[in-house]
């Protein structure tokens, strides 16, 4: 039983079998490029022609390098069978290199798809924010409303004529307060 019949090289990179080296390494390069995936969007035809030049090209100099095919410019049989075996190896390490992109260009796809699919966002507390009513400005807040109790007081003892050391004992209530409030001590309300 034998495989599936190859297409003959010399057809898949469109020369005639007597080219030379330099004839078979332009025509490799046009079909290179020609159906390289990465010029083609990556469709799977183009992959599949990409690879036919490929092992068109390396069964091609594989020939020369055995002699099986007449060349235009035979200089060094085992130098060409080396080189030969080198492009074979360039031309696969290529090819893998090539798949490892594709996977890597479909999980980036995927990633950003699942990204999408989760828009939900976590919460303040998920995140580990933690809340509180003792922020600065609701300490200068309270502190205000404190000096303005203290205030009104000594405005009413001095209506009522009562004041004395007063004003002195609210100012010294106002400032012990506010440093009570910058310590995160409570104090009960202002004597009035």
């Amino acid at each position: 039983m034998s495989g599936p019949r190859r297409p003959d090289p010399y057809a898949v990179l469109e020369i005639a079998a007597g080219a030379s080296d330099a004839e078979l390494r332009a025509a490799y390069r046009r079909a290179v490029q020609r159906h390289h995936p990465d010029h083609n969007g990556g469709s799977r035809e183009s992959e599949r022609r990409f690879e036919e030049v490929q092992e068109a090209y390396a069964q091609i100099r594989a020939q020369h390098a055995s002699g099986g095919a007449s060349r235009t410019s035979t200089t060094d049989p085992p130098l060409d069978a080396r080189l030969a075996a080198m492009e074979a190896e360039l031309s696969a390490a290529r090819d893998a290199q090539e798949r490892v992109r594709r996977a890597a260009r479909e999980a980036v796809r995927g990633a950003r798809e699942a990204a999408r699919g989760s828009s939900r966002r976590p919460s303040d507390e998920e995140l580990g924010y933690v809340t509180s009513d003792d922020s600065i400005s609701s300490i200068f807040d309270d502190t205000v409303a404190g000096l303005s109790e203290h205030l009104s007081a000594a405005r009413r003892q001095r209506e009522t004529g009562n004041l004395g050391g007063a004003v002195t004992d609210k100012m010294a209530d106002v400032f012990e307060d506010i440093g009570a409030r910058l310590r995160g001590e409570r104090r009960g309300p202002p004597d009035g």
